[in-house]
């Protein structure tokens, strides 16, 4: 074999693995997607939580995301993000998420002027 030959395996070689690392690791990081729940109060047992830096935080979810699905039973609605097992599920006493690698999830306080 040629060291021309050879060279351009080696870089079909090269870029065919530089892509797939690329691919994967964009899937799993969930590049670009963002899921917001803006404005959302904290409570506990029905009474606003005091003491927090703020009393309306926004709640971000960096995940994968391909689909979202939203469906409602009686006053509860459900939001799934696919693929994965994630959910958002809004009811009338609060909302609760599931299925989200807690290091995803982030809360951002909001400026207190913001409020008022």
């Amino acid at each position: 074999m040629g060291k021309k030959q050879m060279a351009k395996r080696i870089c079909i070689l090269l870029l065919s693995t530089l892509t797939m690392l690329f691919i994967s690791g964009c899937e799993a990081a969930g590049i670009g997607t963002e899921v917001r729940l803006e404005g959302i109060s904290m409570y506990l047992d029905g009474k606003l939580i005091s003491g927090l830096p703020s009393q309306k935080a926004d709640i971000v979810l960096k995940v994968a995301l391909s689909e979202i699905s939203i469906s409602s039973t009686g006053p509860d609605t459900v939001i799934r993000l696919k693929p994965g097992d994630a959910a958002i599920t809004i009811k009338p006493d609060g909302i609760s998420i599931t299925g989200v690698d807690p290091q995803k999830l982030k809360i951002e306080w909001q400026d207190t002027e913001q409020n008022k």
